[in-house]
């Protein structure tokens, strides 16, 4: 039995423009464990939201928010189902 859980990951970017190549390379990097990925900006800023499913263990999605967390402008939530 896997030790795998559904997530539902909220990733900001205060400005996405800036943030979005190394946000894209972490996605890229942890891209087997994602569902789902969709994502939205504000029209009336730089600021940018993506919202991810995720299925993985514990460990894997935090090392995955951890490394999402070090990229300055960046925050991350997550929801555990």
């Amino acid at each position: 039995m896997s030790d795998k859980k559904l997530y539902v990951v909220a990733v900001e970017l205060e400005n996405r423009k800036e943030q979005a190549i190394s946000v894209q390379e972490v996605l890229t990097k942890y891209g087997d464990c994602i569902l789902t990925r969709q994502g939205v900006h504000d029209p009336g800023s730089d600021r940018g939201i993506i919202t991810l499913n995720v299925n993985a263990d514990n460990a894997y999605l935090e090392e995955f928010s951890e490394e999402l967390s070090r990229i300055p402008g960046v925050k991350v939530r997550t929801i555990k189902f």
